[in-house]
């Protein structure tokens, strides 16, 4: 398989996007920016959806490598929040956001809504670009927030999000239970089916 690089320096999305490429091509060869460079850009993401930001760390990160470039760009979307934090979910308590202090801010937001209006989604958008195209692949998880926070894994908003069909949230699952629900994993495994196609094209 050619090289494949991934437009993102977050340790958590790079684990868990290597480990969803190592179960369905095991000769894969998935660079992190991190590894790539470290005179990489940093790609301001000034844009209101979460598909336009998608679009500029893939794009601005392709121009300046040259190599076919997969960016993630993702969004908790709260019903009873007029759909908040959304693209702001990275950096929903202020500029120099925490995770910690994000979840806090949400669960503040939430303290008097009742359970049956907790309503909310994980929504990825994947944004691949090589020298012949930009396409996107979307997935999205469907679930509910919390009270309180519950484990210790993951990162973002694991900890108050529980995915529809189990009664644990993201922070109490193993990445191999979490990618059963994963919004990422599922963007991903249509982006892998895309990704071999072209790539069976290439080589025959």
């Amino acid at each position: 398989m050619p090289e494949l690089l991934l437009s993102t320096k977050n340790q958590h999305k790079i684990l868990e996007i290597q480990e969803v490429f190592r179960s369905v091509i095991s000769d894969s060869s998935i660079l992190s920016l991190d590894s790539y460079s470290q005179n990489a850009p940093d790609i301001v993401e000034s844009l209101d959806t979460i598909e336009g930001n998608a679009y500029l760390k893939s794009i601005e990160i392709f121009n300046f490598a040259q190599i076919p470039t997969l960016s993630d760009d993702s969004g908790l979307e709260i019903d009873a929040l007029d759909g908040k934090p959304g693209v702001f979910s990275s950096r929903y308590s202020g500029e120099n956001a925490s995770d910690s202090s994000n979840r806090k801010r949400v669960l503040e937001e939430l303290k008097n809504v009742p359970s049956e209006k907790r309503t909310a989604r994980f929504r990825t958008i994947l944004c691949y670009t090589d020298n012949l195209r930009t396409i996107f692949f979307e997935g999205v998880c469907e679930g509910t927030i919390t009270n309180v926070e519950f484990g210790e894994r993951g990162f973002g908003y694991d900890q108050i999000f529980i995915p529809s069909g189990s009664s644990k949230t993201f922070g109490q699952m193993d990445m191999l239970e979490k990618n059963e629900y994963s919004h990422r994993k599922k963007a991903l495994s249509k982006f892998l089916e895309f990704y071999k196609t072209i790539n069976e094209h290439h080589n025959g």
